[in-house]
This record gives C-alpha cells, structure tokens and sequence, in this order.
C-alpha cells in the first residue's frame, strides 16, 4: 500500500511539474502582440506560405485602417505595392509591430492625412508617400535605415504647404542623421522632424 501510495505522489509530482514548465515556456513566448487588422483588408500568403501580406484595402470603409500582424493563424510581416491605392475617405493608416517590408508606392493614397509606422522598419518603400497630396503627418520607430527614392517627395505645386509636414521620429536626432537617404526626397528639407517622440 505504501509503495503504491509512493507511486501516486511521484506520478503527481511528475505531472504538476511538466504542466508548470509547460505553462512557463508558454509565457515566455517571444514577438508582438497578436493584433487583427481592420475588416475588408485583402491579404495573400507569401510565396513559402508563412506569412500573409496585405495587398488590398479598397473593399475597407473605415477611415482609419489597422493594418494588424496577424491574420488567419499565421503572421502577416508586409503590405503590398498600391495596396491603398483605391481605398476612397481614407484619413489615417497605423501599421502594427512586426508588419517591415513595404512594396512600392504602397500608401499612393490622395486623402490619407497620417501614417504611424513601427519599430524595427528598416525602409518604408520606394516612393511610399508618392501622390499622397493631403498626407500632413508621418510617425517613424525606429530602426531606420534607408529612405529610398521618391518615398518624400514634394511633387511640385500638388503637396500641400510643405512646412505643414511634420515627422516624428521615435529615435534621435543622431540615429535619423545616420539614416540613408536616396534620391528625389526634398520635402525632407523644408518639413518639420521631432525627434525622440513619444506619442501614438
């Protein structure tokens, strides 16, 4: 009897034991938070079926979209070329953690008046903000490293008062100046930049 009860305890030990690593491994679980996008975005599996990249938001009504990291049980890590293109009233775009490979001209949007970006994006797309006429304020984290072609420029008489345009930059002023910058962004010249900013 006393084996037996001896036997139960340990099997009990053994059980509560791998059940508490269990739930432990769990909590240490690394990434962002998982967070849905806005309803009517369109999305397309990578080519090696990991991820998702958001391609299409003109079937979404709301005017300010969510891009979310995470979609149909796999994460999505990229917004696709003109993917705004024909999303109509559209006012503000925020991008989750973990969303950092931009196609081309993937704002293009006429109406889009601000746009929050993540940490750890290294470029935001050639010519991402091309066409954006009404587009006043852009949030950056940090990480930067390069802003390609086109991504700031002021596209003539189109853009509003340039000295409207405010950057605001998670990180210094020290990190945006080691920052990479191609050609044809001179609406970086005349905008205003806030460095080290907090807000959402």
């Amino acid at each position: 009897m006393k084996k037996f009860l001896k036997s139960i305890m340990m099997l009990t030990v053994a059980v509560v034991g791998a059940s508490l690593a269990f739930a432990f491994a769990g909590c240490g679980e690394s990434g962002p938070e998982r967070i849905e996008g806005t309803e009517g975005l369109k999305y397309e599996l990578s080519e090696d079926g990991t991820y998702y990249i958001m391609t299409d938001a003109s079937e979404c009504t709301e005017p300010d979209v969510i891009v979310g990291n995470w979609y149909d049980g796999k994460p999505v890590k990229a917004i696709g070329a003109m993917a705004f293109k024909f999303q109509e009233e559209l006012n503000s775009v925020t991008v989750a953690e973990g969303v950092t490979e931009y196609g081309e001209c993937w704002l293009d949007n006429g109406t889009a008046t601000r746009v929050v970006l993540p940490d750890g994006v290294k470029s935001m797309g050639t010519a991402a903000f091309l066409i954006c006429f009404n587009l006043k304020e852009v949030v950056i984290g940090t990480g930067l490293e390069t802003i390609e072609v086109d991504t700031f420029e002021k596209a003539g008489d189109n853009y509003n008062d340039p000295k409207e345009f405010t950057i605001y930059f998670r990180g210094t002023e020290a990190e945006w100046n080691e920052v990479e910058v191609a050609a044809n962004n001179d609406l970086l010249e005349e905008c205003t930049i806030v460095f080290n900013y907090t807000g959402d």
